[in-house]
């Protein structure tokens, strides 16, 4: 599918697909075969057909299921909504859905992550920077098919160094890039390190930019094992969640296949993209003005990042 027609949510409840399909099929079948009848024996009365309520009941099934579409101009309206609230989002609502997001891809790594995440039916937002993604643009439009790609600024500066005039040429330069080679434009970006104050964030909103950080912090740029990225994933996700990873750390492929993709399966928790997420579980007002104290599970403040710049890769 082009990623430029990618406005709606990519992964429909397959067993209730199926069911439409099948049950549609059988009852199409039927009715056929009773017409061929009829017509062939003209002296027998034509049998009454009695639809099944097979197809409508599993059409509603389908319908309430979390096989919902989200459009990407309601997707859009909402990073709007957040620019104009003037306030990052670190996570989102009590809802049970939740976002896992890939920082400084795409990479040599990221053709596996994609079929991690593909093979789980979990789409995620990748905020990708100019400079990768020029060096991998062949990854890009595979990117776009299993989510959303936002911004990550173009060489990784720390914004707080820069002028509004490097800021506004990081993103421009890295926008380009995205829209060019995938077709998308969602105007959500990422600051690198998590590096941000005052003077940052008006320039960001000034210039059209949702600011995405994120609620846990998997530390897998800081050089963790992956049983430590696993433990930090599992124990910050959660409803509302927005999880910091990366693209290129393979001990990450390891913490999402033994442990974290099998935590998320068996915790009923909905993964979908930031936009999604903005839609479908928007954070209150309260949340958004307490920042990161604002992101709660299970009745404790589950933020393991540093909103500065670390010592480590951010």
């Amino acid at each position: 599918m082009d990623a430029r027609k990618m406005d709606k949510r990519r992964r429909p409840n397959p067993r209730l697909r199926i069911a439409v399909l099948v049950s549609t099929a059988v009852v199409l079948a039927s009715m056929a075969y009773s017409m061929t009848t009829s017509l062939a024996h003209t002296d027998v009365r034509r049998p009454s057909i009695e639809v099944s309520e097979l197809p409508r009941m599993a059409g509603a099934a389908l319908a309430a299921s979390d096989a919902l579409y989200v459009s990407k101009a309601e997707q859009n309206a909402a990073l709007k909504r957040l620019v104009n609230r003037n306030r990052p989002l670190f996570c989102a609502g009590k809802k049970n859905y939740a976002a896992l997001t890939f920082d400084d891809g795409p990479s040599s790594i990221t053709p596996q992550l994609l079929k991690l995440l593909k093979n789980a039916g979990i789409p995620a937002t990748f905020f990708v920077t100019g400079k990768t993604a020029s060096d991998f643009p062949q990854y890009m439009q595979v990117l776009a098919k299993q989510g959303v790609i936002a911004n990550h600024s173009w060489s990784h500066a720390a914004f707080t160094t820069l002028s509004s005039k490097d800021i506004k040429r990081e993103l421009a330069t890295t926008q380009a890039v995205i829209t060019r080679e995938t077709g998308q434009d969602f105007m959500a970006m990422r600051p690198p390190y998590g590096a941000r104050n005052s003077f940052t964030t008006k320039t960001v909103d000034k210039l059209g930019y949702a600011e995405i950080l994120w609620s846990a912090d998997s530390e897998d740029a800081l050089a963790k094992d992956w049983r430590t990225i696993a433990k930090n994933t599992i124990d910050g996700i959660g409803p509302g969640s927005v999880v910091l990873m990366h693209d290129r750390p393979t001990e990450t492929l390891t913490a999402l296949r033994k442990r974290i993709i099998p935590a998320i399966r068996r915790s009923g928790l909905k993964m979908v993209t930031v936009p999604e997420l903005l839609v479908l579980n928007p954070p209150s007002a309260k949340q958004l003005d307490d920042g990161p104290r604002g992101c709660t599970h299970a009745g404790e403040v589950n933020v393991s990042g540093y909103f500065g710049i670390p010592k480590g890769e951010g």
